[in-house]
């Protein structure tokens, strides 16, 4: 595990005990949930994005070479 996923999965720890401590209603939590979800894929395409830029630059490098 990285240290990226680690402080995503921290992240992730903390909103939970905070919503915990809160105690919001299901609406509230149902909003929270959306929004995570949002940020979630935006972070992933991001990642996704660079790996695949990253494997397209090494795949035109590694033909370059044949």
């Amino acid at each position: 595990m990285n240290e990226h996923q680690l402080l995503s999965i921290r992240q992730r720890l903390m909103d939970a005990q905070k919503v915990a401590r809160e105690n919001h209603g299901p609406e509230q939590m149902l909003n929270n949930l959306r929004s995570q979800t949002r940020a979630n894929r935006e972070i992933c395409n991001e990642v996704i994005g660079r790996e695949l830029n990253d494997k397209k630059e090494r795949l035109q490098r590694i033909e370059m070479l044949l």
